[in-house]
This record gives structure tokens, sequence and C-alpha cells, in this order.
């Protein structure tokens, strides 16, 4: 039995992914996003992704927790305050997707390079447009 905080196998991003990571190519989220969210493929939905602090230590360029305002010492939860501009902060974004504890990070965007990493590191459940595909046939 391997350790809590033992990552998974590393995600590996292949091709030519598009950057910056837009809107462009999106289908609907299948779940509300953090109000405080940046617009993009990349969301965390609110409330989920609280304590950890696994996702803003692997993309700290991209994912914030938003401060608790009851209780300074606890943040409240984390959300996408950036989307990703380069092929680094994709891939820690991707990295985050892959090992949030509580899969509360995800992927509403269609490019082929970031649907084919996150379902070949056995994530394709956290694609929205996978998800929407095997919902529709389903």
């Amino acid at each position: 039995m391997k350790p809590f905080n033992t990552k998974p196998p590393h995600p590996t991003l292949t091709g030519d992914p598009i950057l910056p990571v837009t809107h462009a190519g999106m289908v609907q989220p299948l779940y509300e996003r953090a109000p405080e969210a940046v617009p993009g493929p990349f969301y965390v939905q609110p409330d989920q992704c609280i304590i950890c602090g696994l996702p803003p230590e692997t993309a700290p360029n991209n994912i914030q927790f938003l401060p608790n305002l009851a209780d300074s010492r606890c943040p409240h939860y984390c959300y996408v305050h950036k989307q990703p501009e380069t092929i680094e902060e994709l891939q820690h974004m991707v990295e985050a997707v892959c090992y949030s504890c509580v899969s509360a990070i995800r992927y509403c965007g269609a490019d082929p390079c970031i649907l084919r990493c996150l379902s070949e590191a056995g994530y394709p459940d956290l694609c929205d447009a996978l998800s929407n595909t095997k919902t529709q046939k389903g």
C-alpha cells in the first residue's frame, strides 16, 4: 500500500497543445466553477478543493487558495486565478488536475493534446468534453 501523499504516475503532455489556453473550443462545464475563478477551460468546483494544499503547490502560478475571512489560519478553497499561458504552466495545471485528492479540478476544453494526456494518465472523467460524450451516448 502506497503512502497517502504519494503522487500517481506523472502525466505527460505530448504533441502541440494550443497556448495560451483560451475559451475557444470549450464545452459546457459539467459543474459550477468557483465564482472568483477566471474564465477558461480549467476550473475548480467551489467548496470542494479545501485544505490539502497540493494543487496550489503544484500549479502556484494558476491555482490559489481563497482566504477564509472567518479564520485566517485556514484557507476557504482553491480556485483558478490564471489560465495557463506557457507549456510549463500547462504541465503543472494538468498535474494539479491529476493529483487533486478530491477530483475537484476539471478541464472543459477540447484541446486534443490535453484530453489525450488526461485520458492516458487515467483521468478521462475529469474532462468535461469526454464526460459529455459518455453521458450523451449512455
